[in-house]
């Protein structure tokens, strides 16, 4: 690490061999973030903490546009998703508290709650985001009526909307994806524990640690003390308030300012170091339940070698950023209420903290297990990524290419048996491995040292046969949603696809999926006897929603 590696204290680190005690570079993240905003728009905050001290504050651009009032110490923001941490958090303490326990079934607590599913869900699972349950957001993007189109839609009315599923995405603790719903039946765990309105507990929770200036909102219509705005400005030079018309709070709404959280940052470093058995110190963990390695409302990654703690939010025009490196003792939060990108912001922070390094050089990530060379006719031709994104793989001039509409074709490289390489420089890794759904073909599985393993299965050449396709139209029900769909066959591969009032075009891209605009995926599904029984719908954080096919005499 060379000198212009930055930081305040004139001690020497004794826990790390990355950082160096030098001066911060003000001057140089001052540059960084006041590039970001122009004069007369909305703004941002951003601090950093080292060794349990902030060794960073700075504020720029509006919180609010209409009275031209600056960004400053006391604006209050929605750190929309950052909030996730401190909701897990609460019922970390519970937990070591023995007012609750992580292995905990929801129902316990939610007897309501999918009363078909006889595997537990348990608390744990759903702070992880392995339980299953369905993402509210996207169940009512199905429904074709946003949440944040719906004037003061609240926790109760997803909890209802929950109450109606009958069924999850997958088994609990068997997979992973994303699940604000998860956080709302959270609250209503902290609710019924504490006995009292989880808005009203959190608030006394926040006091307890001196975060006088953070709390829920459960009601869009409170006023708070310099809240800061939120403004969209959507490509015509205007810009508008962004509306906030929903009391949902849990899963993010958690307004706070910079002052606060860097207050929090530093509790945390403090726990940490202390390594009791504090919830403050357990929540920073990695649990082993979910394959990106989430755990309580926290990701986990790295960051030039040694560990990083982070987490992203967004919530209309609202965007966070916290990121932590406990190895360094470094934290850096970002919030703003514009289009910046708060993400992208935090890691140019960190890296302007520690300076320039060498291009990065990906090592390949192997498969465990090696399999034979396939002839490389075989590998030729369409694969569909669980995404729905469609890799062509061709030879071009005796090589392999990797080919995606809109995408540079990347040439591929032999490296040993069925293992090919990217030769982009991106570590990307393909292994050609038998299809399971496809006897005599291959699907493969793409590997990167910083990614879960994603799959791409053989796409047979689409054969359209018109009189099979017309048997899929017709009108179809979710009573999950309370939600019809209609399908209407065009001709050749394309089809017409109803949710509510408004018809999409949608294509068949395999035998049994059909691609819808706005991202909806659909198969069809059939009976023993083979006769049409409906479809099954995916859509974002959203799997396999079953539409019933309804009886055209009914």
């Amino acid at each position: 690490m060379t000198k212009r590696i930055i930081v305040l204290f004139t001690i020497c680190l004794f826990t790390t061999n990355l950082f160096r005690a030098q001066a911060v570079d003000k001057a140089a993240l001052n540059a960084l973030i006041d590039s970001r905003i122009s004069p007369g728009t909305p703004g941002i905050a951003v601090g950093v903490v080292y060794q349990g001290e902030v060794v960073y504050e700075h504020y720029t651009g509006l919180a609010n546009l209409e009275f031209e009032v600056p960004v400053d110490a006391k604006s209050v923001f929605n750190i929309a998703s950052v909030a996730k941490q401190f909701t897990a958090a609460m019922v970390l303490d519970l937990s070591i508290k023995g007012r609750l326990d992580l292995k905990d079934d929801i129902r316990t607590y939610l007897p309501d709650l999918y009363n078909g599913i006889k595997d537990p869900i348990t608390l744990a699972q759903i702070i992880t985001h392995t339980s299953g349950i369905r993402d509210y957001s996207d169940l009512m993007g199905i429904q074709r009526n946003p949440w944040w189109r719906r004037e003061g839609l609240d926790n109760k009315d997803v909890v209802e909307l929950l109450e109606k599923q009958e069924s999850l995405n997958f088994n609990p603790g068997t997979d992973y994806t994303y699940s604000n719903s998860g956080y709302i039946l959270l609250t209503e765990v902290i609710a019924k524990v504490s006995g009292e309105p989880f808005a009203d507990y959190a608030k006394k929770w926040f006091a307890a640690l001196g975060m006088e200036h953070t709390q829920y909102s459960d009601n869009y219509m409170e006023v708070f003390p310099n809240k800061a705005t939120a403004y969209a400005n959507w490509g015509d030079g205007r810009w508008q308030i962004y509306p906030m018309i929903t009391n949902l709070h849990g899963d993010g709404f958690l307004y706070t300012t910079l002052a606060d959280m860097l207050s929090y940052e530093k509790q945390v470093q403090a726990a940490v170091l202390a390594a009791g058995a504090s919830w403050m110190a357990a929540s920073q963990q990695a649990l082993n339940l979910s394959p990106t390695g989430y755990s309580y409302g926290l990701e986990h990654s790295n960051f030039r070698g040694q560990p990083m703690i982070f987490h992203s939010g967004a919530t209309g025009a609202y965007g966070a950023h916290v990121v932590r490196l406990p190895q360094d003792q470094l934290a850096v939060f970002v919030m703003n209420n514009g289009i910046v990108d708060a993400s992208s912001l935090a890691m140019q922070v960190l890296e302007t903290i520690y300076g320039p390094q060498e291009a990065k050089v990906h090592q390949a990530v192997m498969p465990a297990k090696i399999g034979s060379k396939p002839k490389e006719a075989e590998l030729l031709g369409t694969y569909l990524l669980e995404s729905s994104t469609k890799v062509n793989i061709v030879k071009r001039n005796d090589s392999l290419y990797r080919e995606i509409e809109g995408a540079t074709p990347v040439a591929l490289a032999h490296i040993k048996g069925n293992v090919y390489k990217y030769t982009n420089g991106s570590g990307l890794v393909l292994a050609f491995v038998k299809s399971e759904q496809t006897p005599g073909q291959y699907d493969f599985e793409l590997y990167h040292p910083e990614i879960p393993m994603r799959k791409g299965a053989w796409l047979p050449p689409l054969v359209i046969n018109p009189e099979e396709l017309k048997v899929l139209a017709g009108h179809y029900k979710n009573d999950e949603l309370d939600s019809q769909m209609e399908l209407q066959y065009l001709g050749e591969a394309q089809f017409s696809v109803k949710l509510k009032e408004r018809a999409l075009d949608a294509t068949l891209i395999r035998a049994n999926t059909i691609r819808v605009n706005g991202g909806y995926i659909l198969r069809p599904q059939f009976a023993a006897d083979g006769t049409l029984s409906g479809f099954l719908l995916n859509y974002g954080r959203v799997q396999n929603v079953f539409y019933a096919k309804m009886d055209p005499k009914k």
